[in-house]
């Protein structure tokens, strides 16, 4: 996953001292992520839930189309020290897939963990399912 270090110090900045769980979408150009939009999610009693809301935030993805932003994932963070995906960001994950257009091929979903460690993850779409897998992050120097 390629990101802008603009984009990543403010994800890092954003997640810091999180109390509960949020998230957001990133978008950019080119394969480099140049765009993120944070979500604090709809109300839940639940801190360790992030529950999109979705309809913020397909608004904000209309809005990149109209400046040729492609949407390239979402992220949320989580209050434990892990950075990985759990049984529940799987599920999530393969049901925003399978609602995708056909044409989105891929998308990132990195997680944050509460020790600032972020880890991508890229879901694809296979003949047999969605195949999700731990993708290394590049930091771009400057923007696209």
């Amino acid at each position: 996953m390629d990101i802008s270090i603009k984009i990543s110090d403010r994800i890092y900045q954003v997640f810091q001292s999180s109390e509960r769980e949020y998230g957001g979408i990133l978008g950019g150009y080119d394969g480099v992520i140049t765009e993120f939009v944070f979500d604090k999610g709809l109300c839940n009693e639940n801190i360790g839930a992030y529950i999109p809301d979705v309809e913020f935030l397909n608004d904000c993805i209309e809005k990149w189309q109209d400046k040729n932003i492609s949407f390239y994932g979402i992220i949320h963070n989580h209050l434990t020290e892990y950075a990985e995906l759990s049984n529940g960001d799987l599920k999530c994950i393969e049901t925003i897939m399978n609602a995708m257009p056909s044409n989105m091929e891929y998308l990132y979903f990195p997680v944050i963990s509460s020790k600032n460690v972020l880890n991508a993850f890229k879901a694809t779409r296979t003949n047999t399912g969605i195949c999700i897998v731990s993708e290394d992050i590049s930091i771009m120097e400057r923007s696209i």
